[in-house]
């Protein structure tokens, strides 16, 4: 199977998914994978970045060696497609401490810019709560990005940085 001939092309649900087990029979082919993500080669990189969301929910043990490579992807100038999918997977991944840095920096400067996805924004508020989590010094901070964002987000992004919200007064009895 020629992987990149797919994602380069019109590539349906079936193809996708069809993607999905290739990689799975091929695990070896991952690293390659990653590194078409990350050259940003218009929609295949996106289509790809979804291939490897599905991957991820089927089989994540396969991209758990990768996670690193995988937040790496974010320091290249990805679609927002791209992103989308990987802070997506980063939701439920083990995070690597030494990428905790970056994480926090960049998760905080997507959830800060009303001109990002709302994808994007609601999947960094579930990251960043994680990380907060593991770094209580970060609470005040992502406390006061939550409320900033309420007043004029989504009805879906409204919800999900009240969830968080509650846990964090709940967590930290504020």
């Amino acid at each position: 199977m020629n992987w990149k001939t797919i994602v380069n092309n019109t590539m349906s649900k079936e193809l996708g998914q069809g993607l999905v087990y290739y990689f799975a029979e091929n695990p070896d082919k991952i690293p390659e994978f990653l590194e078409y993500i990350a050259s940003n080669n218009g929609k295949g990189s996106s289509r790809s970045a979804w291939v490897l969301t599905h991957i991820w929910d089927k089989f994540p043990h396969l991209l758990h060696p990768y996670i690193s490579d995988i937040i790496q992807i974010l320091t290249q100038p990805v679609s927002e497609g791209t992103q989308r999918s990987i802070i997506r997977i980063l939701q439920y991944s083990e995070l690597p401490e030494e990428e905790d840095g970056f994480l926090v920096e960049y998760l905080f400067s997507k959830l800060i810019d009303p001109k990002q996805a709302i994808a994007i924004r609601a999947f960094s508020i579930a990251v960043l709560g994680r990380l907060v989590q593991k770094y209580p010094d970060l609470h005040s901070e992502f406390k006061l990005c939550l409320e900033a964002l309420i007043p004029n987000a989504s009805s879906g992004l409204k919800n999900r940085a009240t969830k968080y919200l509650k846990q964090l007064n709940k967590d930290y009895i504020i």
